[in-house]
């Protein structure tokens, strides 16, 4: 957390032996809050030297660091404390990321606010199953140490509903966009207001130039989020933070935005201001936000006897590629022999149930299947049988074919569409095809270069420069024989 921060105002929940007015015993959490603390806080804050004008951020805190994970109890508390002094005259409230006093741009652009000098914050700690001390202080960042003759403490007992509110996790709103809070894929708005907000501060404060970039704005990355670029550049406008032009030839900066994967499902949304002459004397100026954008992934379809799944259109005479379960089918009963009971492993609960790779085609063709392992390079695929001729399959023309996998190479079957990559995140297969004889030579040539795998067991493959140069020649061989070449790929996750 980035906090240009002087002083600290926490109030703690601890197991703490120091006396306690009788009042504050045996009065209870809510009429404490109300009658007693809350007044204080409006008071201290409101006549109090060191706090004439600051802004104030409340906050959760845990042993005197803010956190961005707390409890229901915790933020309840937090909530009414903030909302108790927001109106009243000489205290200023710091701009906070979603909070509805800030997101009308109408309003305009207080970056006096960003500028935190005290944090508010409810520390708490159960001292047993009905019982919680509370204390009130202030600490000065800078000089690390407690605000002298600030504070005011509690301890007494809560109800079964406190308690309850007590033990549920919550993220704090306050810490959006961070990391440990990230925003998520249908709050475009709130995160472009967020990012509106920094870049629009990072604007005043420099003195160079005026930025004026050109009518249409442009977003990379396809992320999520829609029209993120577009959203930050109209509340900049409505700021006066930020210049349109007429034209190209008229504006001296662009503005862009990339979501970039951190983990996972987990982005780091950069948004950019950038002269558009690389050798300009104005300096780029960027502001980003966490987010997260969950990956889609279709469950494998239940195909029992002769029943196929519906077809899939795709672009070129291959259908999508997808995984489905086979059950009593023939293709899952071939693990009687002894080479399919070391390619299968475990069956699915004893019987003739499988996964496979399938797809369908609009012509005949020759079809090969690739499978890229995480961290272990691309092979391909053959049959139980490990024969060479065990890695082709011919697809008919409007007919599904399908490729039966080794049982322990999916422990799930979620699946996505996905680029062929030379370097993927998850594991990949590949279906690729061709519906000319000479075309399927070539392309069978090629793929025999790389090392096959037939049982369950990780073989390495194709990897690094040798990796590339052979997709280079396959990119070479499908440029050259043009439609008569197809190729789809799967991500998957939860493999081995």
């Amino acid at each position: 957390m980035k906090l240009g921060c002087r002083l600290l105002i926490a109030i703690t929940f601890i197991a703490s032996g120091s006396p306690l007015a009788a009042a504050e015993r045996h009065a209870t959490l809510d009429a404490w809050l109300a009658k007693e603390l809350t007044p204080y806080l409006r008071e201290q804050l409101q006549h109090h030297p060191r706090f004439k004008g600051e802004a104030l951020k409340f906050v959760v805190m845990d042993n005197g660091v803010p956190q961005a994970t707390s409890n229901t109890l915790a933020l309840r508390l937090r909530d009414r404390l903030r909302d108790s002094v927001a109106d009243v005259p000489g205290i200023r409230l710091a701009w906070q990321a979603g909070d509805p006093r800030y997101q009308s741009a109408a309003l305009g652009i207080d970056c006096t606010r960003t500028e935190v000098h005290y944090l508010v914050g409810i520390e708490m700690q159960l001292l047993d199953r009905g019982s919680l001390a509370v204390e009130l202080l202030a600490v000065d960042l800078e000089e690390r140490s407690k605000v002298p003759g600030f504070g005011r403490a509690w301890r007494g007992s809560i109800g079964a509903r406190e308690y309850r509110a007590l033990r549920l996790s919550e993220a704090d709103p306050a810490f959006r966009g961070e990391r440990e809070v990230p925003y998520d894929e249908t709050q475009g708005d709130l995160l472009a207001a967020h990012l509106a907000h920094e870049l629009g501060c990072s604007l005043l404060r420099q003195t160079e130039a005026e930025y004026v970039i050109a009518g249409s704005l442009a977003s990379e990355g396809g992320e999520p989020p829609q029209r993120v670029v577009e959203l930050v550049g109209n509340n900049l406008a409505r700021y006066s933070t930020l210049q349109f032009a007429a034209s190209d030839e008229a504006a001296n900066a662009i503005i862009t935005g990339k979501a970039h994967r951190i983990d996972d499902d987990l982005y780091q949304y950069w948004i950019t201001v950038q002269p558009k002459d690389a050798n300009s004397e104005i300096h780029a100026l960027s502001a980003s936000a966490y987010l997260r954008i969950p990956e889609k992934y279709a469950s494998a379809e239940l195909i029992t006897g002769p029943q196929e799944p519906a077809l899939h259109s795709s672009p070129g005479f291959l259908g999508s590629l997808r995984v489905v379960e086979l059950r009593q089918s023939a293709e899952c009963s071939a693990s009687n022999s002894s080479n399919a009971r070391q390619y299968y492993g475990r069956r699915y609960g004893g019987n003739d149930e499988c996964f496979a790779l399938a797809v369908r085609s609009s012509d005949d063709a020759v079809v090969f299947f690739l499978h890229h392992q995480l961290n272990n390079g691309l092979v391909r695929l053959a049959g139980a049988s490990c024969l060479p001729a065990s890695n082709v399959k011919v697809a008919k023309s409007k007919q599904q074919v399908s490729f039966v996998l080794p049982e322990d190479l999916l422990s799930s079957a979620a699946w996505s569409g996905a680029d062929w990559q030379l370097y993927p995140d998850r594991d990949t297969f590949y279906a690729i095809a061709a519906t000319d004889n000479k075309a399927a030579r070539e392309l069978s040539k090629h793929i025999r270069r790389l090392p096959y795998r037939c049982t369950s067991s990780v073989r390495p493959g194709l990897e690094g420069a040798d990796l590339e140069r052979w997709m280079d020649e396959l990119k070479a061989t499908v440029d050259k024989w043009g439609q008569e070449i197809h190729w789809q790929g799967i991500r998957v996750k939860n493999v081995y």
